[in-house]
């Protein structure tokens, strides 16, 4: 599967940019940590006005992203956005159990919870633009053992690290 990553400022540039390549994706992923202030409540309804399935995030700026806030403020708002019909949430690998509970009113909710309740899977993300860390197959076999997606994002340094993504990826499929 082909996924579109979508980092324009506003909602209806998203769509533009997704209408443009459409024909190319099998999905797109909405980035809302790039997305101008006025524009998260718009979010809500991407999914349904892009008719694919949708990967919600709000990355933080230590993993490519834009997003300042501490990661439960940043969840609070990918819950919020969360309402809309998206296929998948990508949550970082290293953000706390903790940081997922998060209060709606005078409720406690578990985020990671109501999402699957609601049918949206979980991406847990790994992110390394330094190199290939040597535990990346114990990181993946992690997250996959939790039932999450897991997906990562390094920077090779040499063939080696190549060789080393791809001896991975077939163990994977095994």
């Amino acid at each position: 599967m082909l996924c579109l990553t979508l980092t324009e400022s506003t909602i209806a540039k998203d769509l533009e940019v997704l209408e443009r390549n459409r024909r190319f994706v099998s999905m797109s992923e909405l980035r809302v940590d790039c997305l101008a202030s006025g524009e998260m409540e718009k979010a809500v309804d991407f999914p349904k006005k892009a008719a694919m399935p949708i990967i919600l995030t709000c990355r933080r700026i230590s993993d490519g992203g834009k997003c300042e806030l501490a990661d439960k403020a940043r969840i609070e708002i990918l819950s919020r956005v969360a309402e809309g019909s998206f296929a998948y949430v990508d949550i970082e690998d290293d953000v706390k159990r903790r940081d997922l509970k998060i209060k709606r009113g005078e409720q406690s909710i578990d985020f990671e919870a109501s999402l699957k309740a609601r049918g949206i899977r979980i991406i847990r993300s790994f992110h390394d633009f330094e190199g290939v860390p040597a535990d990346l197959f114990g990181r993946i076999s992690k997250l996959a053992a939790r039932g999450d997606i897991p997906k990562v994002a390094v920077m090779p340094q040499s063939m080696l690290d190549v060789i080393t993504l791809f001896r991975i990826h077939d163990e994977l499929r095994e």
